[in-house]
């Protein structure tokens, strides 16, 4: 099954008899790249656009989480990019200023969820249930459904 170019599948919960709609995302890892001599200026500077890129993601709604890892390692953090294919999920993760910089390296790998993995504390949630065959969506928002609030296309 294919969503506006996104690939889903769904199955029925044994124990609850709901259907789960499941999609494809990319994720990807955000590791320590082999440039890291930069001034703490510059360092600063390219930490701010790092920033101001991954917000853009999520503002576009390319990117649902954006996250570093509470601990010092190889690994910096991760990006769950929302979108069809793994290329446009690379091309959008490499036009970040810290991976272009050679500061920050990518490893993109393909992450199967359900479509409303996101907890509500940190974001509001599409849910979609099948109807008969169709996909309706319910909007999930603070541990509300707003139920038939709009149709899903």
């Amino acid at each position: 099954m294919e969503l506006k170019g996104f690939q889903i599948f769904d199955y029925v919960d044994e124990k609850t008899f709901d259907t789960v709609l499941m999609q494809q995302y990319f994720i990807a890892f955000l590791k320590a790249g082999p440039k890291r001599d930069q001034t703490e200026g510059k360092a600063d500077s390219l930490q701010k656009l790092h920033l101001d890129h991954l917000g853009r993601m999520k503002e576009l709604g390319y990117a649902d989480i954006s996250s570093p890892f509470g601990v010092e390692g190889e690994l910096y953090g991760i990006t769950i990019y929302n979108v069809p294919t793994l290329q446009m999920a690379d091309s959008l993760a490499h036009m970040d200023p810290m991976v272009s910089a050679g500061i920050l390296t990518i490893d993109m790998y393909p992450w199967w969820a359900a479509k409303s993995f996101c907890p509500m504390y940190l974001c509001s949630q599409d849910t979609l249930f099948l109807n008969n065959g169709n996909i309706d969506k319910v909007l999930f928002v603070h541990g509300i459904f707003l139920k038939d609030i709009a149709p899903f296309v």
